[in-house]
């Protein structure tokens, strides 16, 4: 048929405008072409309205229609027929701690909550959280939900004048007088952010949803790496969310060259650590849109910062 494009399968390849046509399209073209806006214009079955994106997938015969939030802020989710719904709720990732200079902890990714329920025909409140804004002490992300049912925003990184926040999982800890441990994360959501090692060393990863941050190293060592996140397969594709970001480095000296080490953010969206040489020094990553995953730390290089959190997302699915 005209609409098949097996060649997308497994790579990067974008639909073009001249493929819009209906016919066999694999998962993994669906969900390209959807993100991409070059979906076929084919009817969408569906017992209710609400989100960015409506759609349907079927898997082992079945078929479901999927409502995806993805814009920040609030929304409704309307059912005109009593349904069993399967959810993926992501908070709003907490931003890296620290600034220019100011070595801070990675953000902690924002909770991740799945399951079933059964509503009633009727309109359903929805909320997409952001991620919390890098600068200075940070900022944690913000809370999602769907009617009753909420995914806590992460806490922010550390920096050595403040503590780490709590949240859906939590900021990495800091280095420094009163150094300690990172934030907290929500049972069932996420995990505790990772501690800095010593006064004088790095600052601890942020909590991922699937595993707690890791903890910082002493004197110039890297800083702790985010925690891993949580996949899910509710789109009809397995993807991560919930990273945490990877925890800020002291560097090496003083010099052009002196380094501070980079560390990774967690799989699901987290953002790398600042770092590199003092005369070429990389700011940290912000953690990926969409995934609630946290903020890099900033490193004690001048000209560094850290990265502000990913926003969260809701995604409703239920059959047709």
């Amino acid at each position: 048929m005209s609409g098949f494009n097996g060649g997308f399968i497994g790579g990067n390849v974008l639909p073009t405008a001249s493929q819009k046509q209906p016919g066999i399209w694999s998962l993994q073209e669906a969900y390209r072409g959807r993100v991409s806006s070059t979906w076929p214009s084919i009817a969408v079955v569906a017992a209710g309205t609400g989100g960015d994106d409506v759609y349907n997938i079927t898997i082992g015969g079945q078929q479901y229609a999927i409502h995806l939030f993805y814009s920040t802020g609030a929304a409704s989710f309307v059912l005109t027929s009593a349904k069993t719904v399967e959810y993926l709720i992501v908070g709003g990732g907490g931003s890296g701690g620290g600034d220019s200079a100011i070595i801070g902890g990675g953000g902690g990714a924002g909770g991740v909550l799945t399951g079933s329920t059964s509503f009633s025909a009727g309109t359903y409140s929805v909320s997409v959280g952001a991620g919390g804004l890098a600068g200075g002490t940070g900022s944690s992300g913000l809370n999602s939900f769907l009617d009753t049912l909420i995914a806590y925003g992460g806490g922010h990184g550390a920096i050595g004048s403040g503590t780490p926040g709590n949240g859906g999982s939590g900021g990495g800890g800091r280095a420094g007088a009163g150094s300690g441990a990172g934030g907290t994360g929500v049972a069932g959501q996420g995990n505790a952010g990772g501690s800095a090692a010593a006064s004088t060393g790095s600052h601890g990863g942020g909590g991922g949803a699937g595993a707690a941050g890791g903890n910082g190293t002493d004197n110039v060592g890297p800083g702790g790496p985010g925690g891993i996140g949580v996949s899910s397969s509710i789109t009809g594709i397995a993807y991560m969310y919930g990273g945490g970001g990877g925890g800020g480095a002291r560097q090496s000296g003083t010099s052009a060259q002196s380094t501070a080490k980079f560390s990774p953010g967690g799989a699901g969206g987290g953002g790398t650590s600042a770092g590199g040489t003092q005369a070429s020094p990389v700011p940290g990553e912000d953690g990926s849109p969409r995934t609630g995953g946290g903020g890099g730390g900033a490193s004690t290089q001048t000209g560094t910062a850290a990265g502000s959190g990913g926003s969260g997302l809701v995604i409703v699915r239920y059959t047709v």
